[in-house]
This record gives structure tokens, sequence and C-alpha cells, in this order.
């Protein structure tokens, strides 16, 4: 008996309709793919905005609280900067710097630092503007119109998050924020203070 080689069976056609519908259910796999990551990517977008914004809004409410305590131990006088918060340890730095940014990590002040050594570190690195500076909180005629601090970027959809002297935070139109600028500045005038000028 001679050893005769194997020969590859002839392709039937079940092996073709195999390999045809592992092609098909392939095909399918991708489009579904490319389909659900449509959908996902969207949703997944807002959220990932949404828990920004809501991280910005904590920040500016603890700012807010920050200057109400020191304008509690100041005779109602906001602090003259945020770095004035931070020196009398009513606010953490952390609180003025977003993450999703890529700035210098702004760490806690080193033993013995002078406040302007920390307002000049807090001034290159906050997400937030202050606004604040010389108010008598307890002279405010409308302190829940008076905005003490904004946030530099504007939110998503072109809002701007604004702490006010009476500690709440808003999400405010770029119309609504300058008349509520206006108002600050009818209060700083109020209270013989220069005016600020307009971001």
């Amino acid at each position: 008996m001679t050893y005769q080689p194997a020969t590859p069976a002839p392709r039937t056609s079940a092996t073709k309709i195999i390999l045809i519908i592992v092609a098909i259910v392939v095909a399918i796999m991708l489009l579904c793919g490319g389909v659900l990551a449509a959908i996902l990517v969207p949703s997944l977008s807002r959220a990932r905005a949404a828990a920004q914004e809501a991280r910005l809004g904590a920040n500016a409410r603890q700012i807010v609280t920050a200057v109400v305590m020191y304008a509690a131990g100041s005779n109602d006088e906001a602090p003259p900067h945020l770095a004035a918060t931070i020196t009398m340890g009513a606010l953490d730095p952390e609180a003025l710097r977003d993450k999703r940014f890529n700035r210098p990590a702004m760490a806690m002040p080193p033993a013995g630092a002078d406040w302007r050594s920390i307002r000049a570190d807090v001034d290159a690195h906050s997400d937030f503007v202050y606004l604040g500076e010389g108010l008598k909180l307890n002279k405010l005629s409308s302190p829940q119109d008076c905005p003490v601090v904004y946030a530099k970027d504007p939110l998503s959809k072109g809002e701007i998050l604004t702490g006010f002297a009476d500690g709440h935070v808003e999400k405010l139109p770029p119309a609504r924020f300058r008349a509520a600028f206006a108002d600050l500045n009818s209060e700083r005038a109020s209270q013989k203070l220069p005016p600020l000028p307009a971001p």
C-alpha cells in the first residue's frame, strides 16, 4: 500500500453558506457597534459636561462661603483677594481650580508663605475671578443680586457660573451676567469704591 497525500475536500455549498453567514454576522456586529457608539457618545458627553458643571458649582459655593466667613471675622468686609481666605484657613486652594483644565497644580501654601506669594499663585491658577474686593457685605442693599465671584470659562451653553454675596450660585446667561455686574458696580459706587472693569 502506497501513501497518498490527503487532498482537500472540495468546498461544498454548505461551507460557502457558513462563510457567508459568518461574514454577514461580522458585518452586522460592526454596523451595530457603530450605531451604538453614535447613540452613546452624545449621552456620555452631556453627562461629562453636567459633572464638570456640578464640580465648578461646588467650588464656587466653597469660595462664596469662604468670603462670607472671612467677612464675619473682619467687620463684614469682604477679603481683599481670595488668597486672604486661604491664609486664614477658610478656603482650600483646590476649590479654586477645576481638574478638567491642564493647569499647574497649586499645592497647599508652604509654612511661612506670605499672602503675596499665595495671591500670585491664586491669580495664576484659579478658574475663578474674584469681585468682592473692599465690599462691606452688611451694607449691600441686595446681596442676592451682587456677584462676588464668577468662573473664567463659560459653561457648555455659554452661561456664566456666578457666586453671589448672599451665598447662592447661579448659571447666568451673558445678558443677565452683565446686569448683575452693573448691580455690583452700583453697590461699589454706594460704598465709595471704584468700579470694576467689565469682563
